[in-house]
């Protein structure tokens, strides 16, 4: 199926530490611990784990009674949640309780985590405190105690255990894990036949099946960021060595079959969000340049200029959208080049952004979900208090984002109404795409290898 043009399919997540978004650091540890069971108790359960917290609180002790048909199977202690998925792992679960004379104590939950503060250092590391680090930024807090391994799409089960693969939703489509172990998944597309990501620590272009099967490596070698897809080609950037001034960054493009590997465009900037369209690959670079070239090669085109730290970008038929994340601005300019046009803007962040054949979408890491007409117009409101989003996708009927803090893939109707969680429990979800019949988006924890792609049908 060819895209449509606005890359409904539009993937947005921000691959390294190099952006200067600054950090939402985690929390302290947990400290609130269980009381010591008695006589067959249970410990008490400790304090609920705050916002920020990597909680591992101590856990209770067993009972000292002799019957052990009355003392419960001994839990996993619960983690804190992270404060920001910026660049925070999820805690790990607290130790079960060891068994007393013939009682089995519970796991202390973590205690109360305290908000972390925002990081510093200058562009590529972390800056502005209290704006969080762009998505994908390698995490700097340590993860939490010694129970329950993190889970990956699932819940701390009793001893520890993980469950993998998380759950649908509401929906209640079927779940499928389309590959795994994958090295730290950046951007996601999805065509006809199969479904295409980059591996950002891996350096490599991957493609599965959309109905399953061995995932392939199309090209490796890379530093490969974003991703995207017409009816032909696979098209990608490269960030290069991460610094301005060596402006050593590509966008390349390979048969979506195999093949060799082609230059679009090198010499750029940090680049990293990619869309395109019949006739052109667009991209930001992390100078502020909105760019241009044509798909079978050509002289790159500078569309704008001087963009206050633009994120995410996505095209229609006419023109060329993105978010500006120090300006908090919603930005368009016409495809063949022209004035910039700030289409909407507020005291806060504007993050991934997806368009269709009549308006722009877009979501915020304060968790609101908007909408506006491409002409420009009063923004609307489809859903709030979603948790950090983080990539957004749409089609006729509905709008896609991802929760990167909260685990969840939800969807809501285009012309308002109430969300629906479509998968939760996943492990930081971050890009996603669809086709018609269903979603799909990758996952990662910010480690090496625990990288998944997952699918959902019906969407």
């Amino acid at each position: 199926m060819n895209l449509p043009r606005a890359a409904s399919l539009i993937l947005f997540l921000v691959a390294s530490c190099s952006f200067d978004y600054g950090s939402l650091q985690g929390g302290h540890l947990g400290t609130d611990s269980g009381a010591a069971g008695a006589n067959a108790n249970d410990g008490a359960v400790g304090g609920s784990p705050g916002v920020g917290g990597h909680g591992d609180g101590s856990v209770g002790t067993g009972g000292n009674t002799t019957s052990p048909p009355d003392a419960p199977i001994a839990t996993g202690g619960s983690g804190g949640s992270t404060a920001s998925p910026f660049d925070a792992p999820i805690a790990s679960g607290g130790s079960g309780a060891s068994a007393g004379t013939g009682g089995v104590g519970v796991g202390a939950t973590g205690g109360a985590g305290e908000i972390g503060g925002g990081g510093s250092s200058g562009f590529g590391g972390r800056g502005d405190a209290g704006v969080p680090d762009a998505p994908g930024a390698q995490p700097d807090v340590p993860i939490g105690g010694s129970g329950g391994a993190p889970t990956i799409g699932g819940t701390t089960t009793a001893g520890g255990t993980t469950a993998s693969g998380g759950t649908s939703g509401g929906g209640g489509g079927t779940l499928t894990t389309l590959a795994s172990g994958q090295n730290w998944p950046q951007g996601i597309a999805v065509d006809a036949t199969s479904v295409y990501w980059t591996n950002y620590r891996g350096g490599t272009v991957m493609k599965v099946p959309t109905g399953g099967g061995t995932p392939t490596t199309l090209a490796s070698g890379f530093g490969p960021e974003l991703i995207a897809v017409d009816a032909t080609s696979v098209y990608w950037t490269n960030e290069g060595t991460t610094s301005l001034t060596d402006g050593d960054g590509t966008v390349m493009k390979m048969p979506a079959g195999g093949g060799t590997p082609t230059t679009l465009a090198s010499g750029q900037s940090i680049p990293r969000f990619i869309a395109v369209d019949d006739t052109n690959v667009y991209w930001i670079n992390a100078d502020g340049t909105v760019m241009k070239v044509p798909t079978g090669g050509g002289t790159p085109t500078t569309l704008a200029s001087g963009q206050n730290e633009p994120i995410g970008i996505a095209v229609d038929a006419t023109s060329v959208y993105w978010t500006n994340v120090d300006g908090y601005t919603v930005m368009k300019v016409p495809i063949g080049g022209g004035t910039p046009t700030t289409l909407a803007s507020s005291p806060g962040i504007q993050w991934a952004i997806a368009v269709d054949t009549t308006s722009v979408y877009w979501v915020t890491p304060a968790g609101t979900v908007m909408k506006m007409p491409t002409g420009g117009g009063t923004p609307t409101t489809l859903a709030s208090g979603q948790g950090e989003g983080w990539a957004i996708a749409v089609d006729s009927a509905s709008v896609y984002w991802t929760t990167s803090d909260y685990g969840t893939v939800m969807k809501a109707p285009i012309g308002g109404g109430a969300p629906t969680t479509l998968a939760s429990g996943q492990n930081h979800p971050l890009g996603i795409a669809v086709d018609a019949t269903s979603v799909y988006w990758i996952t990662s924890n910010y480690d090496y290898d625990d990288g998944m792609v997952m699918k959902l049908t019906p969407k």
